[in-house]
């Protein structure tokens, strides 16, 4: 039947999950014995900061779909070589610049929130779209999830970025070092 990994039951998952408890623990403690005078916690005790936090960690596993999933897909099921699926993505990015500007603009009327939020909201449809791959498909299938990737990333890129910005004004994390250090 060949051979079978059992990761679970071997000493290697034991030993990893040991050390990486160890090495939290002693991260813990250390920063509790001797904190760091450039990072003031207790500054980030703000819901907003949470919830923009967890946009970039949104974000940057919307850009590895058109990073990377959708290459890897057609390099190995279509079996495309790099310059085809080069081919096959590459006028993505001339629309992204465009929306880029045009999520720019809007911005200065409607609040960027609003801009995010509409941002991630396409991104999650174009994901939901390209859900439904199977090995039928082929470079041209990636078209309209592939420009609503692009609208939607640029949405919520521009979206994030100045509520970032703006929260970090609205916070004080301009006029202090320490404060500003802790936010970035």
């Amino acid at each position: 039947q060949g051979q079978r990994l059992d990761w679970w039951n071997s000493g290697v998952f034991v030993g990893m999950l040991a050390g990486g408890i160890l090495l939290l623990v002693a991260a813990f403690v250390r920063r509790y014995l001797q904190p760091n005078p450039l990072v003031n916690l207790p500054f980030l005790n703000a819901r907003n900061v949470v919830i923009l936090g967890l946009g970039v960690f949104t974000i940057r596993f919307a850009l590895l779909t058109p990073l990377a999933a959708i290459p890897g897909f057609l390099g190995s099921i279509a079996q495309y070589r790099p310059i085809q699926t080069g081919a096959a993505l590459a006028w993505v990015a001339a629309p992204q610049f465009v929306l880029v500007w045009i999520a720019a603009i809007s911005i200065v009327f409607i609040q960027p929130r609003i801009i995010m939020a509409t941002g991630f909201a396409t991104v999650g449809i174009a994901c939901w779209m390209a859900a439904h791959l199977d090995s039928s498909w082929a470079g041209g299938s990636f078209v309209i999830p592939e420009l609503m990737l692009a609208a939607g990333i640029a949405a919520a890129f521009v979206g994030l970025v100045v509520s970032l910005l703006l929260l970090a004004v609205e916070m004080g994390a301009t006029s202090n070092v320490v404060n500003a250090s802790t936010y970035s």
